[in-house]
């Protein structure tokens, strides 16, 4: 099975929900470039079926987007200014702590470059997540 023009738009929909405050002001409408679902494309090698290009997107937004992890830039502003002690490290640590983004079963997401994840088909024997193959 391969990853469907369906399941990458629900994939660009989830994406630019979580990111909504990065293109759109709280009344909903647009003032940035939001992300753009591209097929077919092309960046040094072979094609990327699905891919989901945000140039403007924010620093590192690639990166998160499938795994997770922390907002260094909005980290280290957190810890200017809550402290760099033990409980201004836990704030700064619980406001810049990125979810990764929900994608339907059986599709992860891996970032291309910077500004760019392609969406792609878990390979069915893929371990689960934290797994372990038991060598």
């Amino acid at each position: 099975m391969s990853v469907t023009r369906e399941q990458a738009e629900q994939v660009l929909e989830a994406i630019k929900e979580k990111y909504a405050h990065h293109w759109r002001n709280e009344k909903g409408d647009p003032y940035g470039t939001p992300p753009q679902l591209i097929e077919n494309w092309h960046w040094l090698t072979e094609p990327t079926p699905w891919a989901i290009l945000w140039e403007e997107g924010p620093f590192e937004w690639a990166y998160l987007a499938g795994v997770g992890g922390l907002d260094m830039e909005v980290y280290c502003l957190a810890l200017d200014e809550y402290g760099h002690t033990p409980e201004g490290r836990a704030k700064a640590e619980e406001l810049a702590s990125i979810a990764p983004v929900p994608v339907p079963e059986g599709l992860y997401l891996e970032a291309v470059t910077t500004y760019a994840v392609s969406v792609c088909e878990t390979h069915p024997t893929a371990l689960p997540s934290g797994g372990s193959s038991g060598t």
